[in-house]
């Protein structure tokens, strides 16, 4: 597909070239860009400014999330915690002091 859009792009006069480039580097944009980036950015300016306790509870909460999602469809991690007889309610309590 690649070498198709390629030869096309090299068969196009350079007007059409350089529209070409142009819509390409718009979606592009708008991929990397769009959808969540602003929110997640907006998010991450404010966490420029925890503190530490602010840090710890951040970063417990996602590990955390991280533990329950991977032992609920990871096939390594199901089969780990199935051979330890983990619950759920034991993930939901996991800090960053257990690790």
């Amino acid at each position: 597909m690649q070498k198709l859009l390629e030869f096309i792009y090299s068969k196009l006069p350079l007007s059409l070239q350089n529209v070409a480039i142009s819509a390409y580097g718009y979606l592009w944009k708008n991929r990397r860009l769009g959808g969540i980036f602003k929110e997640e950015l907006k998010l991450c300016h404010e966490r420029e400014n925890y503190s530490n306790e602010e840090w710890e509870i951040y970063q417990t909460y996602w590990l955390r999330k991280l533990l329950i999602h991977s032992s609920q469809t990871v096939p390594y991690y199901k089969q780990l915690f199935s051979k330890i007889k983990h619950n759920e309610g034991l993930l939901e309590k996991f800090t960053l002091n257990d690790l």
